[in-house]
């Protein structure tokens, strides 16, 4: 008795996934949906599904197979083709045309919800008409031709082909958008390991202008990574003096000192005599003299000895940078002792950098006249360098012995805005570069190619809720776009955003993706 009841479930469950009800309801009644014309076992025609793309909008429409005299219900879905967003509101019109006469026409002000707008209207007597459908919205007015319909008669039923079915609500729910298969020139793009460095015209070594020690500039806070301006004092060497020297440093001071000392003791011993008469002005005037002399004589030794006396004060050499840009290299610690000619720190300008990879040489690569079009960063953000960057070379150098090739870009850092912070000295990135000549070729972008189960595949839209799951082979890629070699023809209509969840719809039933 269990086993029968479980499979009695089993066949209540199964049965109920069977019915195809996607919460649209019937056309023309309540909701206005997609949902099931029948009454009863009576069996009414399938209704006209008609999809159009015109002036950034899509439209999406099924209505009643027209008979004459008889009411049509419309459901029209309205896309934006910018953002893939149902439209909120506006005017929906349908004509029935023969040549400049409207024969007959329904109209809507509002959408019943968002995107989709219910008109209803007689259809006209027997005949063949042109059928258009117009959206108006404020000073947006777009006119889509829906074609020829003939009322009175049944149209000529193709044979299904197998489609996955998505709707328009799925759609406007998550990340979507589509976009067509077309001929392009392009080139091949190859992908190639590389390294942010400053360019060689654009760095700055700083070296020890004489022995001694090398003290950083405390309000800098010298480290690797900083930025520095031009004209900044990065540090100051306090020059190394042996025995002798250090002797002679501070004997200069003191005779400076004693002669000073002299002087102004002569100054104030002459002062009254000059004053009573017996001793000439000019005499006074020359002690003066001999006053400032001395002082100055003091003043230059004393910082002579300061600078060696007063490590990582004011005393010592200064050292400035001449650059402005950033510290790629500190080579001195904080008080280290120099060598004259030893490299304290090196500094990468900002102007330009150097994008330079390295691989293994590829002989049979045709990579003569390759170019620069763009630099792919760490977090998969795509910087375009055809207007700003160039190669130096326009084929790889080649060490003979380790067969590594090297290929540098160099890249205009005026140009590149809010992306500079992505290219800093010492970020590992991809260039990508272009071999070969452009030729016409069939593609779509890059998006649109999906991975499933190690196989790629495109998502191609028959009508507005219907899509077709094509298995495809992929050639070069030219960057956004990619070379399809077979799989899909130019003119159809491919998914870009949303292919991932349409697979996922296929294989699980119609429900809203979770993934976004």
């Amino acid at each position: 008795m269990r086993r029968l009841l479980g499979v009695a479930l089993l066949l209540i469950v199964a049965c109920g996934h069977h019915h195809d009800d996607h919460g649209h309801g019937d056309h023309g009644h309540g909701d206005h949906g997609h949902g099931d014309h029948g009454h009863g076992d009576q069996q009414e025609p399938e209704p006209i599904a008609i999809t159009r793309w015109q002036d950034g909008h899509e439209l999406f429409v099924e209505l009643d197979l027209p008979q004459p005299g008889k009411p049509v219900g419309y459901h029209a879905h309205v896309t934006v083709l910018d953002t893939f967003k149902p439209v909120t509101k506006g005017e929906f019109t349908v004509r029935f045309n023969q040549g400049d006469r409207v024969i007959a026409q329904a109209s809507v002000d509002g959408v019943a919800r968002a995107g989709i707008f219910t008109p209803e209207g007689k259809a006209p007597a027997t005949g063949d008409y042109d059928l258009t459908m117009t959206y108006r919205n404020g000073d947006t007015s777009v006119e889509f031709d829906c074609g020829t319909v003939s009322v009175g008669e049944s149209p000529v039923k193709e044979p299904p082909r197998p489609s996955l079915s998505f709707l328009k609500e799925q759609q406007w729910r998550i990340p979507f958008a589509t976009g067509w298969a077309t001929e392009r020139a392009i080139a091949r793009e190859i992908e190639l390991p590389a390294m942010v460095e400053p360019a060689g015209t654009d760095r700055l070594t700083i070296s020890a202008p004489t022995s001694g020690r090398f003290f950083h500039n405390p309000k800098l806070k010298l480290a690797e990574g900083l930025h520095i301006e031009s004209g900044d004092l990065v540090g100051r060497i306090s020059p190394t003096v042996a025995g002798d020297d250090f002797s002679r440093l501070t004997l200069a001071v003191d005779e400076a000192r004693i002669a000073k000392q002299q002087a102004e003791r002569e100054l104030k011993r002459i002062r009254p005599l000059v004053d009573e008469g017996l001793l000439p002005q000019k005499r006074l005037i020359d002690e003066q003299n001999r006053i400032d002399t001395q002082t100055a004589k003091l003043r230059a030794a004393s910082d002579r000895l300061a600078r060696v006396v007063a490590p990582g004060g004011k005393g010592g050499l200064s050292v400035k940078s001449s650059l402005a840009g950033v510290v790629t290299e500190l080579l001195v610690a904080n008080g280290e002792p120099v060598e004259p000619g030893q490299t304290l720190l090196r500094i990468g300008g900002e102007r330009s950098r150097w994008v330079r990879a390295r691989f293994v040489a590829r002989p049979d690569e045709p990579m003569l006249d390759a170019r620069a079009v763009a630099i792919r960063t760490p977090g998969g953000k795509r910087i375009d360098l055809k207007e700003h960057g160039r190669l130096l070379a326009s084929h790889p150098t080649v060490d003979p012995k380790t067969q590594l090739a090297t290929l540098i870009a160099e890249v205009s850092g005026d140009n590149l805005g809010d992306s500079s912070h992505a290219l800093r000295s010492g970020t590992p990135v991809v260039l990508l570069i272009q071999v070969g000549t452009k030729a016409e070729r069939l593609t779509v972008p890059t998006a649109a190619v999906v991975d499933i189960n190690t196989r790629k595949y495109v998502f191609v839209q028959s009508s507005g809720e219907e899509f077709e799951k094509r298995r495809v082979v992929v050639g070069d890629r030219d960057g956004d776009v990619v070379h399809v070699i077979s799989g899909i023809e130019a003119g159809e209509r491919v998914v870009t955003k949303g292919g991932y969840d349409i697979h996922l719809s296929s294989i699980m039933g119609q429900v809203e993706s979770h993934r976004h």
